[in-house]
């Protein structure tokens, strides 16, 4: 079959200065209805979603929004039954001219065969290139902060962590399918409610990264409470570090956004907002952290980390008197975000890969 040109949005002609767009490209090249329709569904309704209709012309590159994205969704039966590296070449004969997603996620037929996990076949558009799985929202959070990441490192994780194809194992046999490791983000598909993005109720500003630290505000019922949290993350005074020492003071590492226009806002929403801020010369912080309505209830209640480089869409609670600690360990990468989340947490992210790559 003649597969047709990919409807990527053509570049203005002004796109040597303007802001580089970035995002994904999903599509359907196997399973049934359902199975495009529960993967759109589990996507939420992220910032720049497009799905152009099958004859339809291509659409144009978004202008609205404070960070401009794409998350193009194409469902046209003249790709389905299309072969990875079909799309691949057809990517990169799109080229000349027009907009290039940073990544290109497929539904497959594997995808309709996993109702509960539903993997997703991925690769990169840029050198690297292996394909890798992964679940629907942890597509939907990779694509929220693709803007921030150094985009081959997150891919090589992505490829090392969770492979599209099997490999030999230390014995030299070669291993199956079912021997491979979840699709990356399968813990996101499990929580009950399990996080998807929702339109805020009002347009939100950019949150630009200014500090080793950064903490939202989203909760304005009680002030006192607040002042307080705040003194507590600035002074953790009586927490201990490892050494049995009293934590040092973070007025300097830390970045407050205490705006009521927040209020309310989903983790999901926040890390949209978040930027880089050009004119700041310190490391941006690499988990963005809410004081939520549970945070502010009680005295130094623990605030929601939400990662922006690693686990993404993934959310823990983190003892307030932690917070300078976290945000300073992990910009001069002293320490990883897994020193952080809790024991039983951290070891049930790479339960499946070891079990799966060191069997045997």
């Amino acid at each position: 079959m003649a597969r047709p040109s990919l409807p990527l949005p053509p570049l203005p002609p002004e796109a040597d200065d303007a802001p580089e767009v970035s995002g994904i490209l999903l599509l359907r090249t196997g399973g049934d209805d359902a199975t495009w329709k529960d993967v759109l569904h589990r996507l939420g309704d992220p910032p720049g979603l497009r799905t152009p209709a099958p004859d339809g012309d291509r659409p144009a590159l978004p202008q609205e929004g404070p960070i401009r994205r794409l998350l193009l969704a194409v469902d046209d039966p003249r790709w389905h039954g299309a072969s990875e590296q079909e799309v691949r070449e057809a990517v990169r004969a799109g080229a000349d001219g027009s907009w290039i997603p940073d990544v290109v996620v497929l539904v497959t037929d594997g995808t309709a065969a996993d109702p509960v996990l539903r993997p997703l076949l991925a690769f990169d558009t840029g050198d690297h290139g292996a394909a890798f799985r992964i679940a629907p929202r942890q597509t939907a959070a990779f694509y929220l902060v693709l803007h921030l990441l150094s985009l081959d490192l997150a891919v090589q994780d992505f490829e090392e962590r969770s492979p599209a194809d099997p490999w030999d194992d230390e014995d030299g046999e070669e291993m199956t399918d079912e021997d491979l490791p979840h699709p990356a983000g399968f813990y996101l598909e499990a929580p009950d409610p399990a996080p998807r993005y929702k339109s805020p109720a009002r347009p939100l500003p950019p949150i630009p990264q200014e500090g080793w630290g950064l903490l939202v505000r989203t909760d304005f019922g009680d002030d006192a409470a607040w002042a307080a949290l705040v003194a507590h993350i600035h002074h953790p005074g009586n927490v201990l570090n490892s050494a049995g020492e009293e934590e040092e003071d973070f007025v300097d590492f830390f970045q407050i956004v205490d705006d009521p226009v927040f209020e309310g806002a989903t983790p999901q929403q926040l890390m949209a907002l978040v930027h880089a801020d050009g004119d700041s010369d310190e490391m941006a912080s690499g988990v963005l952290l809410i004081a939520d309505r549970e945070a502010l209830a009680e005295p130094r209640g623990d605030l929601l980390a939400v990662p922006l480089d690693d686990h993404f869409g993934l959310t823990f609670r983190l003892a307030s008197g932690q917070a300078g600690n976290l945000s300073v360990n992990l910009a001069i990468a002293n320490q990883d975000l897994e020193d952080y989340m809790g024991r039983e947490l951290a070891d049930s992210l790479l339960e499946d890969w070891w079990r799966r790559a060191m069997r045997g």
